[in-house]
């Protein structure tokens, strides 16, 4: 995977992993709760937890853009070398 700093944006692809050991609880829920948000989540951000392994994180896909995305993560308080990108865009 690559590590991109910022973000990817007008991909018609990407995809993100952040280690669960870099960011809060609060934050992985806001994150989690934004891929369930239909009304909020309109690039279709699949967001998930896996808690399991070595190296617990929270990873997720979009066929779409995710400029919306990287600026909810900004708003509340991801930064941007915490998060892996990778797209095809």
């Amino acid at each position: 995977m690559k590590r991109r700093m910022g973000f990817v944006s007008n991909s018609s692809s990407a995809s993100f992993m952040i280690p669960l050991i870099w960011i809060t609880n609060t934050q992985a829920d806001q994150l989690l709760a934004y891929g369930a948000d239909q009304e909020r989540n309109m690039d279709g951000w699949s967001i998930n937890i896996d808690r399991q392994g070595e190296r617990p994180r929270l990873w997720g896909f979009t066929v779409m853009d995710n400029d919306a995305l990287s600026k909810f993560m900004k708003a509340i308080g991801i930064p941007d070398d915490a998060v892996f990108w990778e797209g095809d865009g």
